[in-house]
């Protein structure tokens, strides 16, 4: 099956069902979506190793398509992509867009969110199928939001990278 979202990407859609909790999909956007305002994200990036230097990381949540986040680095469990959206917001999804960049999607990973950037809960677990990489869940209403690699794409000593980052609702 495939599925076109707002953007013109086109996927194969895939879904991942949590046993025993609330359903999520990866993979496919769910309907009706509108992107947050970005203007008060900020957003980090950290790993379990030192980091090299790095594109911007606020290059994904700044509402361009133009620049990006790239971990340069190899993928790895444990690298974490984190968004501060500066209070608390309600939201249903993430997506993560790199279409200049496509073998560096995401590997497997879970979303997170948080009320005070330190206590988390996982509200997705996703496998990372190319780009864009869509996450949905139940509403959450938080003010962190993270994404943390479980593991690598499996296409080789890739980096992770994206050029933009949307929270929806």
């Amino acid at each position: 099956m495939t599925a076109t979202d707002g953007y013109g990407y086109q996927n194969s859609v895939s879904f991942k069902w949590v046993v025993g909790g609330s359903a999520t999909g990866c993979g496919a956007s769910g309907t009706g979506e509108s992107q947050l305002n970005e203007s008060g994200f900020t957003a980090s990036f950290n790993s379990s190793a030192a980091d090299p230097a790095q594109n911007a990381i606020t290059n994904a949540v700044n509402d361009t398509s133009v620049t990006y986040f790239q971990s340069r680095r190899s993928q790895a469990a444990g690298q974490t992509f984190t968004v501060n959206m500066g209070s608390a917001q309600t939201f249903n999804e993430i997506e993560m867009a790199s279409p200049e960049v496509t073998q560096d999607y995401a590997g497997p990973y879970e979303v997170q969110v948080s009320s005070n950037g330190s206590s988390w809960t996982t509200v997705a677990t996703c496998q990372g199928i190319t780009t864009p990489d869509i996450a949905n869940f139940p509403s959450q209403t938080a003010q962190y939001v993270q994404v943390v690699l479980t593991g690598s794409n499996g296409l080789g000593s890739v980096p992770w990278a994206f050029d933009q980052f949307l929270v929806m609702r």
